[in-house]
């Protein structure tokens, strides 16, 4: 089942998707971080509106991967987010020091993952 699907959709094309969905992170949280520079929120919904950038940008690298197949779109969506989302925890506990998994990573991948399905799915239908 697979092995089909990686045959016929190159690994660079997931990689430059990966970079680009990365890049929207960035982006987005930079241009949050200078509005909360001038308007400071409390510390609860600085985590909400983090933890909700970080699933939406799961959606965006989920709708980048999928666009490139043609078929099965919410499983390559649920998988490339999937990635997406271990790729960035991997890389917060890496920058901030920490050994151990954040509390709520379980619970994250899961809701990533869901959007990752939507993203998906969307994806494959904008073709």
């Amino acid at each position: 089942m697979f092995s089909s699907f990686f045959k016929s959709v190159p690994m660079k094309k997931y990689i430059v998707s990966y970079i680009i969905a990365f890049l929207f992170t960035l982006v987005v949280l930079s241009v949050l971080s200078v509005v909360f520079m001038f308007y400071p929120p409390s510390e609860t919904v600085l985590s909400i509106i983090c933890d909700y950038s970080g699933i939406f940008s799961a959606f965006v690298a989920a709708l980048l991967c999928s666009r490139k197949t043609t078929s099965r779109g919410y499983l390559v969506g649920m998988i490339s987010a999937c990635v997406y989302t271990c790729i960035l925890i991997g890389i917060g506990c890496l920058l901030l020091g920490g050994g151990a998994l954040p509390h709520g990573t379980a619970s994250y991948l899961i809701i990533a993952s869901v959007a990752g399905a939507a993203g998906g799915i969307t994806g494959i239908n904008l073709k």
